[in-house]
């Protein structure tokens, strides 16, 4: 087993420790001689209801195995989160004669992976992330109340069954483009709101499995809809103001082309009065 081993030990069929290695009495705090003949409650939280701990011994008397996370206590009260397994250890006949739990600490993962979700959960960009065939595995909470869907509403679902054609046809377009690229591309999208039409800046990139091979497509769009907007008006008034000033040039060239004509016809008038 990889990782931090903080659990291994073998129960009688009664469910009573017979064996736990040194990694247990370690993280747990509780001496070899003080968990022997004791149950698996001494580290049990107690926090699940009755019905999962019955389905779990039932299915371990099934002859089943039981896996998944949960959190334990130390002997001074300190809360793991450990992912593990329990399986039946059967005789040559069969029978049931023990239990064997293999668990992990992934306390510390659980609180990086909460940070992370907290990070990506708050920010100001909407965030997903698409399977290789672009159906949804995760989106966060802005995308949640801008598009009116929960996380596990839009799992499994494309662009197609959110977004009109055009747009989603647009999405997909870009996210090909990544898949071919094997490289993270940054595209202006539009897409349809509540309010109207808005403009982002996504940046899109592949996530890779542990064989560098990609196995989906995140994405970080930015709202610059304002920043349009802004930008408009900008371009705008440098436009007029472009035009004033050819209008005031216009202007400085005629009255100077008056003043000239004016000047001329002063000469011409003293030379016809002889003067």
């Amino acid at each position: 087993v990889k990782g931090r081993i903080v659990w291994d030990d073998v129960t009688d069929k009664d469910g009573n420790i017979i064996y736990v290695n040194p990694m247990f009495t370690k993280v747990y705090g509780f001496t070899t001689e003080e968990a022997l003949g004791k149950t698996p409650r001494i580290i049990k939280l107690g926090t699940l209801p009755p019905e999962v701990y019955r389905q779990f011994w039932e299915t371990l008397l099934k002859k089943g195995i039981v896996a998944g996370e949960i959190v334990n206590k130390t002997k001074d009260g300190r809360l793991l989160n450990i992912n593990g397994s329990a399986n039946p250890i059967t005789n040559e006949a069969g029978e049931i004669i023990g239990f064997l739990a293999i668990q992990r600490d992934v306390t510390e993962q659980t609180k990086l992976s909460a940070l992370i979700h907290a990070i990506i959960d708050n920010s100001l960009a909407v965030i997903f992330i698409k399977d290789l065939a672009g159906q949804y595995l995760m989106v966060n909470k802005l995308y949640e109340k801008l598009f009116h869907v929960t996380n596990e509403q839009v799992a499994g679902k494309s662009d197609h069954d959110i977004f009109p054609k055009e747009a989603a046809d647009a999405f997909r377009k870009a996210d090909l483009a990544v898949l071919e690229a094997n490289r993270p591309l940054e595209v202006d999208e539009v897409v349809p709101q509540d309010d109207g039409i808005h403009y982002y800046i996504s940046l899109k990139f592949p996530l890779y499995d542990a064989q560098g091979k990609p196995y989906a497509i995140c994405g970080i769009a930015t709202d610059i809809t304002e920043r349009k907007k802004m930008e408009g008006e900008s371009k705008k008034k440098v436009h007029d103001l472009e035009l004033f000033n050819k209008v005031a040039v216009g202007r400085e060239l005629k009255l100077a082309e008056l003043k000239k004509n004016v000047s001329r016809l002063e000469e011409e008038l003293k030379k016809a009065r002889g003067g």
